[in-house]
């Protein structure tokens, strides 16, 4: 999928690879905690929301109770069944979403049309779909900015707001996601992992004037081939 970094007036795509298979269970991983038991989605639906991109949501729950939309983070995450466990099957009407270009969505890792607002769009094209007048809006990471996007566009459809893992697209937390001495004081030992997925050429002596945001761009739009191009979604 694709997070769209707003700055200067310019929206840069950025995004992760994401299965199409990940809804197949093999154990539970969080068994012990205080998520809700696991659950069956009720409805299982493909939404063509434009000329190009199909989106794929599932609902769960009690079709009765508070609609509840779960924003999903990444950039370019997706979502499972355990996701819905955030709430009681038996208060809520759950819905996950796979944003354009996530998961089961379609087509997989299509950056073309792919805006924050049209992912706004999209969570409106399904909610009108569902015949759901309000919702409440839970997001997380990424999911917490477009969470915060939507509810500033449609205020009067967002019941509630939950965000957590909160990231605001600002120039200090893209550097400190990207730059070095940023996240990778924490993880140390993937850097050279993230430095590598992209072409030597990309590549700077000094790393702190890198534009990794831009060099990513690059691979993952196909500038320097498929080869490179999984090789850059891998160390992403």
């Amino acid at each position: 999928m694709c997070l769209v970094l707003s700055q200067n007036n310019i929206d840069i795509n950025i995004y992760m690879p994401a299965s199409n298979k990940t809804r197949k269970r093999v154990k539970d991983s969080f068994k012990g905690t205080k998520l809700y038991p696991p659950i069956k989605p009720i409805g299982s639906y493909m939404i063509k929301v434009s000329d190009l991109h199909t989106v794929a949501y599932w609902t769960y729950g009690n079709p009765n109770g508070l609609p509840a939309v779960f924003v999903h983070g990444g950039p370019g995450g997706t979502t499972s069944p355990d996701c819905a466990r955030f709430f009681d099957p038996k208060a809520f009407f759950i819905i996950l979403v796979d944003q354009r270009g996530c998961g089961e969505s379609l087509p997989m890792y299509e950056l073309r049309e792919n805006t924050t607002q049209n992912l706004i769009e999209d969570f409106e094209k399904i909610r009108e779909h569902l015949g759901i007048s309000k919702w409440l809006v839970f997001g997380g990471s990424w999911g917490s900015t477009l969470s915060l996007a939507y509810a500033i566009a449609h205020p009067e459809r967002t019941i509630e707001l939950i965000i957590r893992g909160i990231f605001l697209c600002r120039k200090q937390e893209i550097d400190w996601f990207l730059q070095p001495n940023g996240s990778d004081a924490n993880f140390r030992d993937t850097r050279d992992f993230f430095e590598d997925g992209i072409p030597k050429s990309e590549q700077k002596t000094d790393r702190c004037k890198m534009d990794y945001l831009a060099a990513y761009g690059r691979c993952f739009r196909g500038d320097y081939g498929p080869a490179a191009k999984e090789k850059a979604l891998l160390a992403w």
